[in-house]
């Protein structure tokens, strides 16, 4: 098998080069097969995994963030094996794989390990492997996002600062919101769909998400007064929301999600625009190599 390790130079506090440097000297001590493929323009992973056919004896390895993670899954072919080396800001799907740990064990134990088929979604026909969000949500974590890259501020204190702003100019959105036989409509402050469990730097939103279920969880939150919102989002933040009366969870295949004009939204953390969206669930559509010690088998 051949190990191709597709790099966002971009990503994370450490240095391109020097990450490039600790694969080249794990992979040679290991004595495997392998290429590194390194990008910093967006979208440019994905160009490098379409580039390896479904009958290829690879496992294409996802170096970097969130981002990195979506651009490769995006570009992968439905029979071909991935893995994820978090080197992001946040890496919130990899938590529910495990810790992260120094790039040389986790290379030593992703390759020692073995492969388990997961579930994904699909949101208008793109893949996503973590969470969809849309609104305030999304909004934050494009705030965020801008704090940590531009300014290079430290990741927790730019999403504290990008969840006062928004809390300080609170907007709810309009949704008409149909799954099952249900169709809900009205003004929500949070609005996402989960395949994994944590999102916005390790928020754990979605504990009870399951990644090989093949369902997803639609996690609400309606327009409520502020002052029973800032305790809900205190508990929010911690995990403790779940049993909290203005939090709705739903367990769904499939949802359409219409807003009355176009609205930020996220997936995995990349941002972009729309006013339907129309997002499934792809039963063990992926195949993820994974260390020996992992969350998704505990």
């Amino acid at each position: 098998m051949k190990h191709i390790f597709i790099v966002n130079m971009a990503s994370g506090r450490e240095k391109g080069q020097e990450v490039v440097d600790i694969i080249n000297k794990t992979a040679i001590s290991l004595n495997i097969d392998y290429i590194i493929q390194q990008t910093s323009t967006r979208k440019e992973a994905t160009d490098i995994a379409l580039q390896y056919q479904e009958n290829d004896d690879v496992c294409l390895y996802a170096v970097g963030g969130d981002g990195t993670v979506f651009e490769v899954l995006n570009g992968l072919r439905d029979k071909l094996m991935m893995a994820i080396l978090p080197k992001g800001s946040g890496n919130d799907f990899y938590r529910c794989i495990g810790k992260v740990k120094d790039l040389k064990t986790m290379i030593t134990e992703v390759i020692n390990g073995h492969n388990l088929t997961i579930d994904i979604a699909l949101c208008n026909g793109q893949k996503f492997i973590n969470e969809l969000s849309l609104g305030m949500d999304a909004k934050i974590n494009y705030d965020a996002g801008k704090l940590i890259h531009q300014k290079a501020w430290n990741k927790h204190v730019a999403y504290i600062m990008a969840i006062i702003k928004n809390l300080i100019r609170l907007k709810a959105y309009y949704y008409e919101i149909s799954f099952d036989d249900q169709k809900l409509c009205g003004e929500y402050y949070i609005c996402a769909v989960f395949n994994g469990r944590y999102y916005g730097n390790g928020i754990p939103a979605c504990l009870d998400a399951d990644l090989k279920d093949g369902y997803l969880d639609l996690c609400l939150v309606p327009k409520a007064p502020i002052i029973k919102l800032i305790p809900f989002i205190i508990q929010y933040l911690k995990g403790k929301h779940l049993n909290n009366p203005h939090f709705k969870h739903y367990r769904i295949t499939e949802v359409n999600i219409k807003a009355r004009e176009k609205v930020i939204y996220q997936t995995d953390g990349e941002t972009d625009y729309s006013d339907n969206l129309n997002i499934t669930i792809k039963k063990g559509g992926l195949k993820l190599q994974v260390p020996p010690n992992n969350k998704l088998e505990a």
